[in-house]
């Protein structure tokens, strides 16, 4: 993981150094904090969700996954499709092979039993978000601007109604039975 980030730093360094002009400073490397790829926040995720804690204790996912595909990244596995051998295919010297097929199968060590999905209208998340203590906000996204960003990707990245949402793929793995859902603009005493 370490090699993975030091080549996003490379990689961001070199273009930096592109457009660099007399006048900017040197890239500064050790306060550069790269955006990780959906691929390695998904490893990321699926190895902390693996530790005894979570496996026993159960877990809260906030903000990953983003999306069906990134579920999908986090809670199945790659595994190998074996070919049934035929007689006469055998090849002695390695010639011609073919790269391996796989598919994704759902990785029960790490699923789920039961999920509780919280849900609210922009409009609420915004207003909750305008709530939070200035001290509080200071150095994060919970500004006007950035929540208004984070959900409008999020409602594109999760259409209502498409079947294509995080929410849907829980429910479709562990069962609706085991999925429940709450309307957190609801208030407590109702």
């Amino acid at each position: 993981m370490k090699v993975k980030i030091e080549e996003l730093k490379d990689q961001a360094e070199a273009d930096y150094e592109k457009s660099r002009k007399k006048k900017d400073p040197d890239f500064d490397r050790e306060s550069y904090n790269p955006r990780l790829t959906d691929d390695i926040l998904a490893d990321l995720v699926k190895f902390q969700l693996g530790s005894a804690a979570c496996m026993n204790k159960g877990f809260i996912l906030d903000g990953f996954p983003r999306s069906k595909e990134d579920a999908e990244l986090v809670f199945t596995t790659e595994v190998p499709i074996e070919k049934p051998e035929k007689e006469g295919d055998e090849d002695p010297e390695g010639a011609g092979e073919e790269e391996p097929q796989t598919k994704r199968e759902i990785n029960d060590k790490i699923l789920p039993q039961y999920c509780i999905a919280f849900e609210a209208d922009d409009a609420f998340l915004s207003q909750r978000a305008k709530d939070i203590p200035p001290e509080l906000v200071e150095g994060t996204h919970f500004n006007d601007a950035g929540m208004v960003r984070r959900l409008k990707e999020y409602r594109t990245r999760n259409p209502d109604d498409s079947g294509n949402t995080v929410k849907d793929f829980i429910t479709e793995t562990i069962g609706y039975p085991n999925v429940l859902v709450v309307d957190a603009s609801i208030p407590n005493n109702e």
